[in-house]
């Protein structure tokens, strides 16, 4: 495998991008709010140095969200942790605690996305709405994203794709076929089966 298609190289390419390329789609949301990359990263090889190989189910994560990418300012964390360390990060109270919206749906098992629909959207009772059976969703749809549980979290199928070095319409066309999410990115394709 050549480095530019190895997880940690998309992960780096990813972060330069959306920080210094004012055409990428989240250029918004991180250069233009001021989050840089530390001059060092931006060669891949000192970046691969500072932060080791990429954990499977892991993403990058900024420690301080407000700061910018660095070796003292990053580590590989899980696509939970992650999402509850983002800026548009939703808190609920419920039984005098106040956690993330995605630790409440991680304990009370369903999908993040269907608990913040039933109370943000629906405007659920919190009681309710985390104690209200899922009836067999394995997917969730919101607009054109569509969501899977995978380890305890709900992640768009793009992600989870970009990930693991999937095409979206096959690791899609795996799981609409019912194929459970870890059986989808950890079998190979054929074309990698016929040279073991």
């Amino acid at each position: 495998m050549s480095i530019t298609s190895s997880r940690e190289y998309r992960t780096w390419w990813d972060m330069m991008h959306r920080c210094l390329d004012k055409k990428h789609k989240w250029y918004s949301k991180y250069g233009e709010r001021g989050i840089s990359v530390n001059k060092r990263w931006h060669k891949f090889e000192n970046f691969y140095k500072d932060m080791g190989n990429k954990p499977i189910g892991t993403s990058l994560d900024r420690i301080d969200n407000n700061k910018g990418y660095s070796n003292k300012n990053c580590r590989w964390t899980s696509f939970q942790k992650n999402s509850n360390n983002r800026a548009v990060t939703k808190y609920i109270t419920f039984n005098k605690k106040i956690k993330p919206l995605t630790e409440w749906a991680e304990l009370y098992n369903i999908p993040a996305d269907t608990l913040y629909r039933r109370v943000f959207k629906l405007g659920w009772k919190i009681s309710k709405a985390l104690k209200c059976p899922v009836r067999g969703m394995r997917f969730i749809k919101s607009r054109r994203t569509v969501y899977v549980r995978y380890k305890g979290a709900s992640v768009s199928v793009k992600d989870l794709a970009n990930e693991y070095g999937y095409k979206y319409t096959t690791l899609w066309g795996r799981l609409k076929h019912g194929w459970s999410p870890t059986k989808a990115v950890t079998t190979p394709l054929r074309s990698e089966l016929k040279w073991h």
